[in-house]
C-alpha cells in the first residue's frame, strides 16, 4: 500500500516538474521569439474580420474557415501585436490542456495506464512547445483525436461533426476518411457507414452555406484549397535536403535557388517539376497500399486503427512537398499509443533535430551551411526510417501477390510405408 502512495506521489511530482519545464520554455518562446510571421497573419485576420471585413470576399484568407475561429477570439481582448501573440499562445495552451484530458479518457477507453500516456505527451510536448503556442495545428491536433475517441464511443454523428471541423480547419485530416469509412464498416455494417459518410457531407455543406450565401463563389472562395496544392518545394521537406545536401558536390542539376515568398522558403530547381510529381504519386500509392491492408484485416481493433493513423499521416508529412515543423503536432496524440520505447526515442530525436531546424538556427540553413544542411537532413532521414520501422514492426505494410501455401514434404520412405501398409 505504501508503495503505491510513493508511486503516485513520485508521479505527480514528475508532473509538476514537466509543467514547470514546459512553462519554462513558453516563457522563454514568448520573449526570445516574439516576432513570428504566422502570428501576425493571424492577427491581421482578425482584426479585419473585427473591422467588419467579411473573409473570403473582402481579402483572401490561406487557410479554411473554421480556423478563424482560433484567430479571432485573443482578438477580442487586444489590438495590440504584442500582447495577441501572448493572448494566442495561452489560447493554444488551454487547448492543449484539453487535448490531454481527451488523452486520459481514450487511456482510459483502450485500457492503457493513463500516467504513462500523459507523461509522453508531456515530455514531448517540452520539444514542440514553441509550435504548440505559435501555431494552431494543435487546435486541429484537438479535433481529429475528439473524433477518433468519438469514433470509438460509437457516437458517429458527433464523430464526423467533428472530424469536419478538423476538415474547415486544417485540410489534412481528410486523408483519414476511408479509415473511418472502413472502421465502421467492419464494426457495425454499411449502412453505419454510409450515414457516417453522410452526416459528415451535410455537416461539410451546412458549415460552408453561410460563407458562399454572404459572398457568392468566387476564386476568392477557393483560395486556400488553390495555395496549398499548388504551393511549391518546400526547402525542409525530404526532397528539399536531400538537393542542399546535393548542391554540395557542384554539379549543376542540384544547384538550387532558395527564395522567401508567400509560400514560406522554397526551393527552386530543374528538378522541381519532376520532385513535386514524384511526392503526389508517392503519398498515392503509399496511402493505397495501406488503406488496402486496412481493408484486409479482419479484425479492426481500436489499436489497428490508431497504428493505421498514425502511419497515414506520417506518410502526409514525410513524403509531401511542404514539410514544416508544427506538422509534428499532428502526429503528437498518438506517441502514447503507437510508438514504443525505441520508437518514441528516435521520435525524441527528431523533436530536439527540429527545433533546432527551426528557429533556433534556420538562418545557417537559409545561408545553405553544410552542418545545418546535415542535421535537417539527418531529421527527414530519420522520419524516413521511422515509418518504415512502425509499418513492418506492427505488420502495416504487406505488397499484393500470390498466397503462399504450406506444403507438407513427405518425410522418407513414407510412400513405402503406405504400399507395406496396404499388403
Amino acid at each position: 500500500m505504501k508503495q503505491k502512495n510513493y508511486k503516485k506521489i513520485f508521479f505527480w511530482w514528475f508532473i509538476l516538474i514537466i509543467c514547470i519545464c514546459y512553462g519554462y520554455s513558453f516563457f522563454v518562446s514568448m520573449s526570445i521569439f516574439k516576432q513570428d510571421a504566422d502570428v501576425k497573419i493571424y492577427f491581421d485576420y482578425a482584426t479585419k474580420i473585427l473591422g467588419g471585413e467579411i473573409p473570403y470576399k473582402d481579402f483572401s484568407v490561406v487557410y479554411p474557415p473554421f480556423s478563424l475561429l482560433v484567430f479571432v477570439l485573443p482578438a477580442f481582448f487586444t489590438k495590440n501585436l504584442s500582447f495577441y501573440n501572448f493572448l494566442f499562445g495561452l489560447e493554444m495552451v488551454m487547448v492543449f490542456a484539453i487535448l490531454i484530458y481527451v488523452i486520459y479518457l481514450l487511456s482510459q477507453k483502450l485500457k492503457i495506464d493513463y500516467k504513462l500516456s500523459i507523461l509522453y505527451i508531456l515530455f514531448s510536448a517540452i520539444f514542440l512547445n514553441y509550435y504548440i503556442i505559435k501555431r494552431y495545428d494543435i487546435f486541429v491536433a484537438l479535433l481529429t483525436i475528439l473524433s477518433i475517441y468519438l469514433l470509438f464511443e460509437r457516437k458517429y454523428r458527433l464523430s464526423s461533426f467533428v472530424f469536419v471541423c478538423g476538415i474547415l480547419a486544417k485540410l489534412y485530416p481528410i486523408i483519414l476518411s476511408p479509415l473511418y469509412f472502413i472502421y465502421i464498416l467492419k464494426k457495425d455494417g454499411l449502412k453505419k457507414s454510409i450515414n457516417f459518410s453522410v452526416s459528415s457531407f451535410l455537416f461539410l455543406l451546412i458549415m460552408l452555406l453561410p460563407f458562399f450565401i454572404i459572398a457568392p463563389p468566387t476564386k476568392a472562395q477557393f483560395y486556400s484549397f488553390q495555395y496549398h496544392f499548388t504551393r511549391p518545394l518546400h526547402c525542409e521537406s525530404l526532397y528539399g535536403s536531400i538537393l542542399l545536401f546535393l548542391e554540395k558536390t557542384n554539379i549543376q542539376i542540384f544547384k538550387t535557388n532558395l527564395k522567401n515568398d508567400i509560400y514560406g522558403w522554397t526551393i527552386y530547381t530543374p528538378l522541381s517539376p519532376v520532385l513535386l510529381l514524384l511526392s503526389a504519386l508517392l503519398i498515392l500509392t503509399i496511402l493505397g497500399f495501406l488503406t488496402l491492408n486496412f481493408w484486409k484485416k479482419k479484425n479492426i481493433s481500436e489499436k489497428v486503427f490508431l497504428n493505421f493513423t498514425f502511419v497515414f499521416l506520417l506518410v502526409f508529412i514525410v513524403f509531401n512537398r511542404v514539410l514544416s515543423p508544427q506538422y509534428l503536432l499532428w502526429l503528437l496524440p498518438l506517441f502514447a499509443f503507437v510508438l514504443n520505447f525505441k520508437e518514441l526515442n528516435i521520435m525524441f530525436l527528431i523533436t530536439i533535430l527540429t527545433f533546432m531546424v527551426y528557429p533556433i538556427f534556420y538562418e545557417h540553413l537559409i545561408q545553405k551551411e553544410t552542418w545545418m544542411v546535415l542535421v535537417l537532413l539527418l531529421r527527414n532521414l530519420l522520419l524516413v526510417f521511422l515509418f518504415f520501422k512502425i509499418i513492418f514492426n506492427k505488420k502495416l505494410f504487406a505488397l499484393p501477390g500470390p498466397k503462399i501455401v504450406d506444403k507438407k514434404i513427405p518425410e522418407p520412405g513414407a510412400q513405402n510405408r503406405k504400399k507395406i501398409g496396404k499388403i
